[in-house]
């Protein structure tokens, strides 16, 4: 198992490490960071990249354990998704260095330049930040091609001059598996294989993941999962067969060179040239030579051959309006609850697509808003059913609010993609839902119908000043006898010990992660309480909305540390109050009213002010209930 003792295939063995060094920190004592300061540093690989193709942002904070998540601003035309992040830390001389990495996804939607602004956190009082960073976007169809370059032998290495190894089979292999035989398409995903051979005997003790070269395809694979290992002969002998799977997409056209390499740390043996000779006779010469070889750690680049693949761009002729990108093979379905509701009243559309291809680049065409529908903004989830995420399931959800009783019907939902084995494009539909909206009754306001200002409701009212005067009454004994006087010399004395507290106090509150998840929390909901106040005086209904369903989010996701608020939906929100049926309910009167605010035309600043008034003071509730 040459690859047994590698720290770039045992993620888990990364983690077992981590562990102990952490644990020998405890029992032995952990090193003082206090005179280390904090540093970040953040850079974008690689700075240039073809429409289509993602790439990294890495964030690192180096010198504090308790850093906030860094949080990048928003750039039009970027889509930066957060990834999570790993920790590392070093010994050197009893000293101990820490390193916390944050990789963020970025995927650009159009092309041109664009500057990702500084990234700024706060590190126990003092505010870190990064320099602006610049990402180049350059049109897909105009990227060189890759040239077909030498394929490189990893028998190539230095072996001291040992004429015996001329003529041995290589140390190591690389091949690409897994292509179809036939012409690919730009955009599209499928899985290959990445096989590393190493010979029998060979000691390798790193090696590196394995890379494409050029710019003609993107090559993605799983972060956690290890590659697997088997015992295989070849022609030339018994090799370690090491498997990566990997998902391709070409993202260029025309006949692409297809090429891996990776780098592989292994011991070679190297003959050690003689100091002196100590016999003449050349028997004894060649009989001493035999033992002078030595084992010598050497990085080995291996490369696979290249394959000329044959790639075309998506057709125009046939070309639906629809169609957003989505390559492979996929199947629709869709479902509405409730069917039966009063006009105003919200039903939920679920649209789930199944298949295999990239999901990343399917979407579809949500419900407008038109004489029929009040539509709500969709949302997008996607689970994947293997470790590529080239199959599985991506649901679209929709709120809609029908605004006639003559609706009878969701309408069918549609979805073009391009099937790259029949090579066309496909336009699937779902069958339309047949629902009831009935009239509202007299004296029921529908929850997405706003409901007026009570008229005569006086503003608050300040009880006037009362000022009265005691008793004056002067005091003719000297300073000195005065406790207050006595007291004076303590002064110094209290203050020192004071600030010394205090200083301690914040030294162990910058060391604790959950100050610095509450700080931030704080912090963030301040931010929305402005936004909320700048919408009130605007009298923007949707943005007071999305302000206050976000604040909800924030407090609610507080009280566990895994969960990301913006994911939290309205039912995830309800079921982690379960235990608080008065807060679900506040909850959701919130969320209602909210819907009747955003969705049931102009508002005065006034209600929205009230409304404000109800969303803090029920944040306030959750907090002192929750303790979060």
């Amino acid at each position: 198992e040459p690859l047994k003792a590698s720290p770039t295939f045992g993620r888990r063995r990364h983690r077992a490490a981590a562990a102990t060094l952490a644990l020998a920190a405890i029992v032995f004592g952990a090193p003082d960071l206090a005179h280390a300061r904090p540093t970040i540093t953040a850079r974008v690989q690689p700075n240039q990249i073809p429409l289509g193709q993602d790439a990294r942002l890495e964030v690192t904070v180096s010198g504090a354990t308790n850093a906030p998540t860094p949080r990048p601003a928003p750039v039009p035309g970027l889509d930066i998704q957060n990834m999570g992040q790993t920790m590392s830390m070093q010994f050197v001389n009893g000293s101990m260095t820490t390193e916390v990495t944050n990789t963020f996804l970025v995927r650009p939607t159009e092309v041109g330049q664009f500057e990702i602004p500084p990234i700024a956190i706060d590190v126990g009082g003092e505010t870190l930040k990064t320099r602006a960073l610049t990402l180049h976007v350059v049109d897909a169809a105009r990227v060189p091609r890759v040239k077909r370059t030498r394929p490189r032998s990893a028998q190539n290495v230095d072996r001291g001059g040992d004429p015996a190894a001329d003529g041995e089979p290589p140390i190591a292999l690389l091949e690409v598996s897994g292509l179809p035989a036939r012409e690919l398409f730009v955009g599209e995903a499928l899985p290959i294989e990445i096989h590393l051979y190493v010979r029998e005997g060979t000691r390798v003790t790193e090696a590196s993941p394995p890379t494409l070269v050029g710019s003609g395809f993107t090559l993605q694979r799983p972060s956690d999962r290890e590659p697997m290992q088997q015992r295989v002969r070849l022609s030339d002998g018994v090799y370690t067969k090491l498997t990566f799977p990997a998902a391709l997409s070409p993202i260029t056209s025309g006949d692409v060179p297809l090429e891996a390499s990776l780098d592989i740390t292994a011991r070679i043996p190297q003959k050690v040239p003689r100091q002196r000779r100590r016999f003449d006779d050349p028997f004894f010469d060649s009989f001493f030579d035999s033992f002078a070889y030595r084992a010598v750690e050497q990085k080995v680049p291996v490369a696979s051959e290249p394959v000329v693949v044959s790639v075309s761009p998506l057709p125009e002729d046939g070309r639906p309006e629809s169609f957003t990108g989505g390559v492979g093979r996929f199947s629709l379905e869709a479902t509405a609850e409730p069917t039966t509701v009063a006009v105003g009243d919200p039903i939920t559309l679920r649209v789930s697509v199944y298949g295999e291809g990239n999901f990343d680049r399917l979407q579809l065409p949500p419900v407008r808003d038109d004489e029929e529908w009040k539509a709500y903004d969709p949302t997008a989830d996607f689970r994947a059913e293997d470790a590529l995420g080239l199959s599985g399931r991506k649901s679209f959800e929709q709120a809609l609010l029908p605004l006639n009783s003559e609706t009878t019907e969701l309408p069918a939902r549609r979805l073009s993609y391009f099937d790259p084995e029949q090579k066309k494009y496909v336009t699937i539909a779902t069958a339309a839902i047949p629902i009831v909206v009935r009239d509202a009754p007299a004296g029921h306001r529908p929850r997405g119908v706003g409901r007026a200002a009570p008229a005569g409701v006086d503003a608050y009212e300040l009880a006037p000043n009362v000022i009265e005067l005691g008793a004056i009454r002067g005091s003719l004994s000297p300073y000195a006898t005065r406790a207050w006087f006595l007291a004076l010399p303590l002064l110094p004395i209290a203050a020192a010990a004071g600030a010394i507290t205090w200083g301690r106090h914040r030294r162990r509150l910058a060391l604790d992660p959950r100050h610095a998840r509450n700080k931030r929390l704080q912090g963030d909901l301040r931010t929305l309480a402005a936004k909320m106040d700048d919408a009130v005086r605007a009298g923007d209904a949707r943005s007071f909305f999305s302000s206050a369903r976000r604040a909800l989010q924030e407090r609610v996701a507080a009280l566990d540390d895994s969960a990301r608020a913006e994911s939290l939906t309205r039912t995830d929100i309800d079921r982690r109050l379960a235990r608080h049926p008065e807060l679900q309910t506040r909850v959701r009167a919130v969320f209602d009213a909210a819907d009747a605010l955003a969705y049931g035309g102009g508002q005065a600043p006034e209600e929205l002010g009230r409304r404000r008034d109800d969303v803090l003071d029920l944040l306030r509730a959750i907090e002192k209930a929750l303790g979060a």
